[in-house]
């Protein structure tokens, strides 16, 4: 049987599992991109728990320069866009310019590496 003080130490990484992580800074929390008049959109993704595997939709999307992770009833929304002209104040949507983040590590559809040719 857990002892108490151990599930007070395991608790927040439970709870930190289960929150999105909104670590990276061109991560422009409150502002929403996606506007059906501007003409940028390019898809969406439904049930998208964490912004960084949005980021990397956007990554594998061809002519995909801006994404929104934006938070409906119950869950999170990913619209993939070519631009940005006319952000929103939105408490519900966060926004990014793809070439202001950092790249990330993680298996993408496409490599974004050249593994070297076999001779």
């Amino acid at each position: 049987m857990l002892s108490h003080h151990l599930l007070l130490l395991l608790l927040p990484l439970a709870l930190a599992s289960s929150l999105p992580r909104i670590d990276d800074p061109c991560y422009r929390a409150n502002t929403n991109c996606f506007r059906n008049e501007d003409g940028n959109f390019l898809g969406m993704i439904p049930y998208m728990k964490d912004i960084w595997a949005c980021e990397l939709a956007c990554r594998d999307t061809a002519g995909c320069a801006w994404f929104t992770w934006y938070k409906q009833d119950g869950f999170h929304m990913c619209y993939l866009l070519t631009a940005c002209a006319h952000p929103a104040t939105d408490e519900n949507g966060v926004s990014a310019k793809l070439e202001e983040c950092t790249p990330d590590t993680t298996p993408t559809i496409r490599p974004t590496w050249t593994p070297p040719h076999e001779q």
